[in-house]
């Protein structure tokens, strides 16, 4: 039998800032000029977590829907707030409500489908079933938009000639960025599918760690982390259809003022590299 896990004081916590504040000291012989960030980024961490387990102990506590609500709308509005003016190098007008928006519709349905039916909760919103659920989906969803977003900047700026010459061509405003958009797909979507790659093999998946560390069977814990991958195929296709509306968004504020519609067949030839860059 797993004995119970030990209770963890702040001087278990600070024991493993000791690790933080070497890599800094590192980054400083070294000149990487990260030293500063990694102090701030677990600054931040342990501030975070130590409000976030004031008010989950609170939701947790009073088994209320609206509570449920609230702290995964919060969790929402926070993590495109992240994405917006955090993990984007650049940003366009009105980026943010296009991000929370993207959120909400890729992470509310699934969290709800998979709580339900892979974990079999019934009510879906059991808050100590649910807000983990919904945050470790958003953790993905934030890097994946990032990625994308800051993808497509890039591209935007190094191809501007070669976008403007495909509209100039007769290509419509979708066909002229639609490389742009499916590299963009592609780069976010490779974090996810190299950590699904070796998972079980080399690493193991954070929810059955935590299962562990919290007094789980090995067994028990391996099931519960098999009912969640079962579901991840279809968080990943919400996932990329919102970020596909995302960056399709951000293509078209782009690509404005060029031509809408030219011939399918020009537009069609341009694409396949048929027609060459003047």
């Amino acid at each position: 039998m797993i004995e119970s896990s030990p209770t963890l004081t702040w001087i278990n916590v600070l024991i493993g800032l000791v690790f933080i504040i070497f890599d800094s000291v590192l980054s400083l012989i070294l000149g990487l000029g990260i030293g500063s960030s990694l102090l701030v980024a677990a600054a931040r961490c342990v501030i975070q977590l130590s409000v976030m387990g004031l008010i989950l102990d609170k939701v947790f506590a009073s088994d209320n829907i609206w509570g449920v609500i609230g702290i995964a709308v919060l969790l929402n509005v926070l993590g495109a707030t992240e994405a917006t003016y955090n993990k984007s190098k650049k940003r366009f007008n009105n980026m943010f409500p296009f991000v929370l928006a993207a959120m909400l519709s890729g992470t509310v349905p699934i969290s709800i489908l998979g709580t339900r039916y892979a974990m079999s909760q019934n009510p879906f919103w059991r808050p100590d079933q649910y807000v983990p659920i919904i945050g470790m989906i958003l953790g993905n969803a934030i890097s994946a938009i990032g990625v994308g977003v800051n993808t497509v900047h890039k591209e935007f700026s190094e191809n501007k000639d070669k976008v403007e010459t495909y509209l100039a061509m007769g290509a419509s405003r979708f066909e002229a960025c639609k490389p742009i958009g499916v590299e963009a797909l592609k780069l976010a979507l490779l974090p996810t599918v190299n950590q699904m790659s070796v998972i079980g093999l080399i690493s193991i998946p954070g929810m059955m760690t935590g299962a562990i560390v919290g007094g789980k069977s090995v067994e028990q814990a391996a099931r519960l982390q098999n009912r969640l991958d079962s579901r991840k195929p279809a968080f990943y296709r919400y996932r990329d259809a919102a970020g596909e509306k995302v960056l399709k968004l951000v293509m078209r504020m782009k690509c404005w003022g060029g031509r809408e519609k030219g011939s399918e067949e020009e537009g069609r030839g341009l694409l396949d590299g048929q027609v060459r860059d003047s």
